[in-house]
């Protein structure tokens, strides 16, 4: 056996899906977000690439996650002994991201690309990704594979296609079946179509669902009555497959950090350039105070968020903290949020119950709102100022002991002391303020006494954006204030 070296000690359980998996044509990592499912990746595909055996790794994912992977995996993860270039593809890249492309098109050791899921529902995206697989020797990684869940989507006909170009084939994701078990139909027919050894959908369906005809408006259709054949359906993935669990996986830190990467739409991006160069001409011209900055800022961070204010007035306490008062309800930008999409893509791919952390009421009520037509009303609860102290209690003891209500939504600021939310294991902060001791906090929320799991937290940052400022700011206060306490440092914090 070659040795390969590692540029980041594996976890026990890494190390082990590496040696199971890293030969394998066609492998699932059924892994729980915070796991490390991507570093997995990377080291198979640098094993592959000092094989021989690969030129080409190719990434899917949903969007921002794609950037993520050169952004934060890839440097984090790739040995430096391994000659690759890596970038994004998407249809309107800036200059840059053109030129990294191209470069890494024409690199001549392991190239790296990664796209967003939905460039393959369109002709240009996937003539793209097949002109890539056809020449070269690739691994193809769809990463979150249940967005393929779906036999009948245009992106996942196109997925199954492109597959069959591809020498090595991986799927990750946390929780494969989200909707029920023919979730599974689509992403294993991606590895290889002989392991589930049924012809097409409808022929797995009548092995592994019992259907019901439903009447309804004069028009009749089947649904799922009830599931069948189970566990010889789990018999026939176990040996494709490998299920880490954060609860068993006993050498992982307490606290896991993550970023999902959004990218702005093109409204938002619009007006968000049009406040930074006001802010810009302001700041250089010494016209901007204090006061007068931290509001420019408040109206990036909605725009960030998906709203746009006009009219903000702004009072500070005594730690210089903003207190927000609003004259004119904030406006959607667009009818689709990038951001909100980016946390339903998080929670659908995340087992448990979750803590979301938000800066604007305006957040709260979209997230609330997106969060009852996906999963229902009784699905979450919110906690901030527009909350009485009943129903704050009641809601807390709902978070903690209904197994039906999964979601806890919070103001950041009133996630402070006092609060106890150990039946979380994940946090997902979808925007963050500047106040060290309000992240502090709030994560604290969830690591104390009583929490048996390792937390993951996970920041929603949009790149280039006032976004990356903030973490970089709590960051820095942060280590800032390990250096004087004489903490250890956390390296992944934020």
């Amino acid at each position: 056996m070659i040795d390969y070296a590692f540029k980041t000690t594996p976890f026990e359980h890494q190390n082990k899906v590496f040696l199971l998996s890293r030969d394998r044509e066609s492998f699932a990592l059924l892994m729980e977000q915070g796991t490390g499912k991507s570093k997995v990746i990377i080291d198979n595909a640098a094993w592959l690439y000092g094989q021989g055996k690969i030129d080409l790794l190719l990434i899917v994912a949903p969007n921002g996650v794609h950037s993520n992977w050169v952004i934060n995996e890839l440097p984090a993860h790739m040995p430096d002994y391994v000659d690759y270039k890596a970038a994004w593809y998407g249809s309107s890249l800036k200059v840059k991201e053109k030129e990294a492309l191209q470069n890494t098109l024409q690199h001549d050791g392991l190239q790296i690309v990664t796209m967003n899921i939905e460039a393959l529902a369109t002709e240009k995206g996937v003539k793209f990704a097949k002109e890539l697989l056809q020449y070269k020797d690739a691994m193809f990684v769809v990463d979150e594979s249940t967005t393929i869940k779906n036999p009948k989507a245009i992106r996942t006909k196109a997925v199954l296609k492109l597959a069959k170009f591809a020498l090595y084939r991986r799927i990750l994701t946390g929780t494969p079946v989200t909707q029920g078990p023919l979730d599974l139909f689509s992403q294993f027919g991606f590895l290889d179509e002989d392991i589930l050894q049924e012809g097409n959908y409808y022929a797995f369906r009548n092995r592994y669902a019992i259907m019901k005809e439903m009447r309804t408006a004069g028009r009749s259709f089947m649904i799922v009555d009830k599931y069948t054949n189970l566990d010889e359906l789990e018999n026939k993935i176990a040996p494709h497959s490998f299920r880490a669990l954060k609860i068993y996986c006993l050498d992982l830190p307490d606290k896991l950090y993550q970023k999902h990467y959004v990218e702005l739409s093109k409204n938002q991006a619009r007006i968000y350039k049009e406040l930074k160069k006001e802010a810009i001409v302001e700041f250089d011209g010494g016209q901007l105070s204090t006061s007068m900055a931290m509001i420019k800022f408040l109206r990036m961070q909605q725009v960030i968020g998906g709203f746009f204010q006009k009219d903000i007035v702004v009072d500070f306490d005594d730690n210089m903290q903003p207190i927000i008062g609003d004259k004119m309800p904030p406006q959607k930008i667009d009818d689709k949020n990038p951001r909100i999409e980016g946390l339903m893509n998080i929670l659908d791919n995340t087992q448990g119950k979750v803590i979301i952390w938000a800066r604007f009421r305006a957040e709260i009520a979209e997230i609330a709102e997106q969060i009852s037509k996906q999963y229902g009303s009784q699905s979450y609860v919110e906690y901030h100022g527009g909350i009485n102290n009943s129903d704050r209690s009641e809601n807390i003891e709902a978070f903690q002991n209904n197994p039906k209500c999964r979601y806890f939504i919070g103001h950041v600021q009133a996630g402070g002391k006092g609060l106890t939310l150990h039946a979380a294991s994940t946090v997902v902060y979808y925007s963050n303020d500047f106040s060290l001791e309000n992240r502090l906090q709030s994560e604290d929320r969830a690591h104390r006494i009583g929490q048996t799991k390792n937390v993951t937290y996970i920041d929603i940052v949009a790149k280039d954006t006032l976004d990356v400022q903030v973490v970089q700011v709590l960051r820095d206060k942060k280590s800032i204030a390990d250096m004087i306490t004489g903490d250890v440092k956390l390296e992944e914090w934020l």
